[in-house]
């Protein structure tokens, strides 16, 4: 999968950072520049990891804003090097507020914070009791818990995507099950834990590794695997386990291997592929609630943005996301799609040290800007978070 191709990249750029020294220090600072449609666009590198040993690195998931901060989580870094979960102001000003400790704490960190009652609530990759990784709850204060320990197999484990409330339960994807294909999973906040369904592969799908959406409570989500044609899937899914194929990916022109879960947006469901469409660099794609699936953008590669990974932002009526690859210096790109498949570069990526590449976490909006973070470049080489004001 093109998941662990991305983080081993992001692995290996880390390592190589530490082992030749922090790149020089560029004060973050705030750009003025223009897209393709010509329209002025305000970006700002507003933090860069790895000040210090104690500091995160390498933030793979996105931020989540609650009250007037954002939280997010580091996948390497902290005293132990084990990850942590930060808190960042809308100015750049960043603390850690919990440095995972390895088991039973958790290991590596991948999804993005989920917000329920004021409490954030995550998983780690690794970690936990028999180290498959973990359901954890944080308090904004600082307060760490695991919630739940995975035990790996038929049971499940190496849970990377975001969680999904649905009336207080907790919904996720993890790796395993009784097929080895992925399974759907709910959790309590009290920590009692039940498979809602085990992927069977072949055209049931297999991979489940993003979020899910809630509509109505029904969960819809994708497989970056299995389907007829081997390159994944939508599905749906409810509470009490009935599972069925929206649609299956036919690769090349129609799109192959969905990134980063769903987005409801007036009655139909928008997504990313990683690969497949005209130029086999990614799309853009649409999807009813009865299966009928349209490409609404196929990106070019080079300077039009190429491997899009992140779920879709709904900001003001449009479509945003990020791709990792292309842009004007090949570094990525932040994208705009309407829902009629018009397409705009609202920002490009410059790479270290004044900016950063590599943004695999989705995009979230907090007072009409929009913020985000990159897993590599900034002044030390160990990614950062952006805003920026299309």
């Amino acid at each position: 999968m093109r998941f662990w191709g991305s983080i081993l990249l992001i692995t290996a750029l880390a390592a190589c950072t530490r082992t030749t020294g922090a790149l020089p220090h560029i004060p973050n600072g705030a750009a003025s520049v223009a897209s393709r449609s010509g329209v002025a666009t305000a970006y700002q590198l507003l933090y860069s990891f790895g000040a210090d040993s104690k500091d995160g690195e390498v933030p793979y998931a996105g931020l989540t804003p609650l009250a007037d901060a954002l939280y997010g989580t580091t996948y390497h870094g902290g005293s132990t090097s084990y990850g942590t979960v930060f808190k960042i102001t809308t100015k750049g000003n960043e603390s850690v507020l919990h440095t995972f400790a390895g088991p039973p704490d958790g290991i590596e960190p991948y999804g993005e914070l989920v917000a329920v009652n004021g409490v954030l609530y995550g998983t780690t990759m690794l970690g936990g009791a028999t180290n498959y990784g973990t359901v954890f709850s944080i308090m904004p204060s600082g307060k760490e818990q695991v919630v739940y320990s995975f035990t790996g197999g038929a049971n499940a484990g190496f849970p990377i995507g975001a969680l999904t409330n649905v009336d207080g339960e907790l919904y996720g994807t993890a790796s395993g099950g009784a097929h080895g294909d992925g399974v759907v999973f709910a959790v309590s906040p009290s920590g009692s834990e039940h498979l809602v369904y085990s992927f069977a592969g072949g055209k049931d799908g297999s991979g489940a590794n993003d979020s899910l959406t809630n509509v109505g409570g029904t969960l819809y989500g994708t497989t970056r695997d299995g389907g007829a044609n081997g390159d994944g899937t939508v599905f749906k899914l409810t509470t009490s386990g009935t599972e069925s194929v929206l649609y299956q990916f036919k690769g090349k022109t129609d799109g192959a291997r969905p990134f980063g879960g769903l987005t409801f947006l007036n009655g139909a469901f928008y997504g990313t592929t990683y690969e497949g469409g005209s130029e086999d660099v990614g799309t853009v794609f649409k999807v009813t609630t009865k299966g009928v699936e349209k490409v609404l953008y196929a990106f070019a590669g080079g300077t039009d943005g190429a491997y899009p990974e992140t779920a879709l932002l709904v900001f003001k009526g449009a479509l945003y996301g990020t791709t990792i690859g292309g842009g004007t210096a090949r570094d990525g790109s932040i994208f705009k799609v309407t829902t009629t498949g018009t397409k705009t570069t609202v920002y490009s990526f410059a790479g270290p040290p004044g900016d950063g590449n590599l943004p695999l976490g989705p995009l979230t909006s907090l007072k009409d800007t929009l913020y985000g973070t990159l897993s590599a470049g900034g002044a030390h080489d160990l990614g950062g978070a952006f805003r920026v004001s299309p």
